[in-house]
């Protein structure tokens, strides 16, 4: 026990550490990705919600302008956040961050019920901490996340579906999501995803007209809106501009996913391991995104299996400041975190039985069992 407390007395020096790196006069005063959101907020309605332009003049009128930070969230989402324009920038920022706060909450009341080591790794995560600095809404996305997968396993399969649905505000960290929810025939929770995501398209379509998938591809091409300032944790960052070798990775990993979804019985396992695999092969997946890897721990627990608890180690501060160095020391954490994801699969693949049971398609989300 006392190496544990060394362990985690070293990590709170180094969240401290990091802490006094950060800008906290532009984080007080919301100069971060939530300009954004809130310029979503305000464009949503009219046509400009894809314009560059546009974003910078809302930029330069709340006093700071980033090129990077332009609404490249679907537009259903900036309808959702529509009542904050109706505050002054700081109030819907506080607004904001205090419902990350009451999501992270949420998530951590949760978590004490399945893994008590959740409750210590939110403690000590820079993810956590760089989304708050950001402005970020993972946290948001993390307790929908869990909520869907302890939904699942309840009389109300429609509510996980629809929890689902709304994680497509962060959609490019769920894209092999879909995977554990068809091989595991999750058919009303698949169903009820299906109809939130075509409600969010339809209310997309109604506010910001029937172009706005060609105006948001093309919105998307801008190379300025894909920053890299540290090497990223994913398979981009391990193949820098070595293309072929970052489609080989996104390959492996999506051949690896397709079997760990078919031989696991377990599906909050398999979907926890979906969204670490879509956390590699998405490019513009940050610090604050891995978050979401605090699902392993939560629906994977680490008790008394040791490549799990070895794993824990990238929850920790340390993989972090890694990303922050240039050239092959910067490719340490996400070669590591590539090198879990096999791990945890391989794992799951050796001591987690075939599935036998599993629901046919007839007991679909309309047919009561």
């Amino acid at each position: 026990m006392w190496a544990r407390r060394l362990a985690f007395l070293l990590c709170l020096f180094a969240m401290a550490l990091w802490a006094a790196e950060l800008p906290w006069k532009r984080v007080w005063a919301g100069h971060n990705d939530f300009m954004q959101l809130y310029a979503g907020a305000l464009l949503v309605g009219g046509p400009q919600l894809y314009s560059s332009d546009a974003n910078r003049l809302i930029g330069e009128h709340l006093g700071f302008w980033m090129p990077s930070v332009q609404f490249v969230r679907l537009p259903y989402y900036a309808a959702l956040l529509k009542p904050l324009a109706a505050l002054p920038y700081q109030a819907a920022y506080l607004l904001f961050q205090g419902l990350c706060v009451a999501a992270t909450l949420a998530f951590a009341w949760r978590s004490r019920m399945r893994s008590p080591a959740v409750l210590w790794l939110l403690l000590i995560s820079i993810p956590v901490l760089t989304s708050f600095a950001n402005g970020q809404d993972v946290m948001i996305v993390l307790a929908l996340s869990a909520a869907a997968l302890d939904l699942e396993g309840t009389d109300h399969p429609w509510l996980s579906g629809f929890c689902l649905a709304l994680c497509t505000i962060k959609f490019h960290l769920f894209l092999l999501t879909p995977l554990s929810l068809l091989m595991h025939r999750k058919w009303r929770v698949a169903a009820s995803a299906a109809l939130g995501v075509a409600i969010e398209m339809a209310v997309s379509f109604a506010v910001a007209g029937s172009n706005w998938p060609i105006q948001y591809v093309d919105f998307l091409k801008n190379p300025v809106l894909h920053p890299a300032p540290y090497v990223l944790p994913n398979l981009s960052g391990i193949s820098g501009s070595n293309t072929p070798l970052e489609f080989l990775l996104i390959a492996v990993v999506g051949v690896i996913t397709m079997y760990v979804c078919w031989r696991t019985k377990s599906f909050p396992a398999a979907f926890s391991l979906c969204v670490f695999a879509s956390l590699l092969v998405a490019r513009h997946s940050y610090i604050q995104d891995c978050a979401l890897l605090l699902l392993i721990p939560m629906f994977l627990p680490a008790e008394s299996n040791p490549v799990r608890q070895l794993g824990l180690i990238l929850l920790t501060p340390v993989p972090y400041f890694l990303v922050m160095a240039d050239g092959p020391v910067g490719r340490i954490t996400p070669i590591l975190l590539l090198l879990w994801f096999i791990l945890l699969a391989g794992e799951a693949c050796a001591f987690l039985p075939r599935r036998r049971e599993v629901k046919p398609l007839s007991q679909a989300i309309w047919i009561p069992q």
